[in-house]
């Protein structure tokens, strides 16, 4: 046989093999097109698992297509599904950077995963990208919020109420992020100097917030007479008695403030605070040295947040407000108001699990466990390992006095965050129920800070008692006693009520 025929039948052979490969990559396209029609129109029709699916599908004939990555994390994503969307979207990152829309899916997957710290570097490609994207500036803004940098929050959320100024969710956020950044610096201020009269001040405008004024009062006098040229007491005072009905005592007020204005040339931060330029007082107390500064920061801090949330509260009713009002009745300890408020939010927004989440808590502090039993097993469906909610499911199975259910879960939430000091408490109140007094006593001595009426230390010395350790029972109810006078005390009849005295 000569080479030439040879040679013949291998190339008619290898043109052969080439045109099986043509036809199979054409019908590879086809179908695939046909895949991504479909995927498209799931999608569309909201049926995000579907088109997930497709996806999918498509993935296995082109498994470096960051599109179709991006694609199938977008599809998972909106099917409430982050932690399945994840893989994809990081993938479609690595692929392709510039894909806009998947660095802003994979962000916002990373804060439902309650992972902010992950989230704030695609979100900031996208920000930087696109100043104008207010999805990613919220996003971006509720990162940086979790990770306690509220000064950049607040910039990030009045970038927003400027771009959107009728958005609820930008004026409670540019809210929370001032109020946070007092919270820090008053707590900074107490670190520092616990037992200054500056502190005492801050407290004084909080019970004034409170309708506490009497309490207020009293403390507004201690400070004035550790701090008599101190600018604005006169002022906080004047505020007092207008609040009580004392017209004229508040004029007197008035007029001394007037007569003790303070110079400007030195007390920069007090004058633009009583000028009401909050935004200049924080500006010119950005790196307190003093507790002055930190007084006047927290003070022009929690001036933002009230001006924030006023504009809020002029907004038509929405999910923020509810929310924002709730969080105050909280922090007043009012949980029923707390409760109305949530659920007046979860009207707006059904099955929102962060409301749902916040509604649990307020309940058990309303000690309504029944309302709040289902709800706390419906959120650990989704999240079965959480600590705080493995703590109010099984606190509230506790005070319902079912112990043996309680018990199992109360040990999963200190397993899994033993700083949940109320998951201690309760943990050992439900070993001294089941009668095992040496499992109760080292989740009752490292939950004793919190013991505010001397239960947790009567607990204890009853434990230590059934455990032959007389001594330390001798001891902890000595606590228990001085701790009960000590209550009865502050709430007894004869206990002098402050108050409000004239100039």
């Amino acid at each position: 046989m000569s080479a030439q025929p040879c040679r013949t039948r291998i190339a008619s052979l290898a043109l052969l093999v080439w045109l099986v490969g043509v036809l199979s990559a054409a019908a590879q396209v086809e179908r695939s097109a046909e895949l991504a029609a479909r995927a498209k129109d799931a999608m569309a029709a909201g049926r995000f698992e579907q088109a997930a699916t497709i996806y999918e599908e498509i993935l296995r004939a082109y498994p470096n297509e960051a599109g179709l990555h991006m694609n199938l994390g977008m599809a998972r994503a909106m099917a409430d599904q982050p932690g399945a969307a994840l893989p994809a979207l990081k993938r479609a990152v690595e692929l392709d950077p510039s894909l806009v829309p998947a660095q802003l899916f994979l962000g916002t997957v990373y804060l439902d995963l309650e992972e902010p710290r992950s989230a704030v570097a695609p979100l900031e490609k996208v920000v930087g990208a696109d100043p104008s994207n207010t999805q990613a500036v919220h996003a971006l803004g509720e990162a940086l919020l979790l990770l306690e940098r509220f000064d950049e929050a607040a910039q990030r959320f009045e970038q927003l109420t400027d771009a959107t100024p009728d958005s609820p969710r930008a004026w409670a956020g540019l809210g929370r992020s001032y109020e946070g950044d007092a919270r820090r610096s008053f707590g900074e201020l107490q670190e520092v100097t616990p037992d200054s009269p500056y502190v005492s001040l801050i407290v004084a405008e909080v019970l004034v917030a409170d309708g506490k004024l009497p309490q207020a009062f009293t403390l507004y006098r201690e400070a004035q007479a550790a701090l008599p040229k101190l600018p604005g007491i006169h002022e906080a005072i004047a505020d007092v008695y207008d609040e009580a009905g004392h017209a004229d005592w508040a004029a007197t007020e008035r007029r001394r403030a007037r007569e003790t204005a303070p110079d400007c040339t030195r007390e920069s931060a007090a004058c633009a605070f009583l000028k009401e330029d909050f935004e200049r007082t924080a500006r010119l107390t950005t790196r307190p040295r003093t507790a002055e500064a930190w007084y006047w920061r927290t003070r022009a801090l929690n001036q933002l947040a009230r001006r924030a949330f006023a504009r809020l509260e002029r907004l038509p009713r929405s999910v923020e407000l509810h929310a924002v009002r709730a969080r105050v009745a909280q922090d007043q300890k009012r949980p029923l108001e707390a409760v109305k408020e949530l659920r007046a939010a979860l009207e707006l927004a059904p099955n929102e699990p962060g409301l749902e989440r916040e509604l649990a808590s307020a309940l058990y502090l309303a000690r309504d466990h029944q309302a709040m039993l289902p709800i706390a097993e419906k959120l650990l469906a989704k999240a079965p390992d959480a600590p705080d909610l493995l703590f109010l499911y099984g606190g509230a199975l506790l005070e319902t006095q079912q112990v043996d259910r309680a018990v199992p879960h109360l040990k999963r939430a200190v397993a899994a965050d033993a700083s949940l000091i109320e998951a201690r408490a309760a943990l050992g109140r439900a070993f001294m129920l089941k009668g095992d007094a040496a499992a109760a006593i080292p989740h009752l001595e490292a939950a004793l800070s919190t013991d505010q009426d001397g239960s947790l230390y009567y607990q204890l010395a009853q434990a230590y008692q059934r455990t032959d350790r007389p001594a330390q029972a001798r001891a902890a109810l000595e606590k228990y006693q001085a701790i009960k006078r000590q209550v009865d005390q502050e709430s007894g009849p004869g206990t002098s009520a402050p108050k409000i005295t004239p100039p």
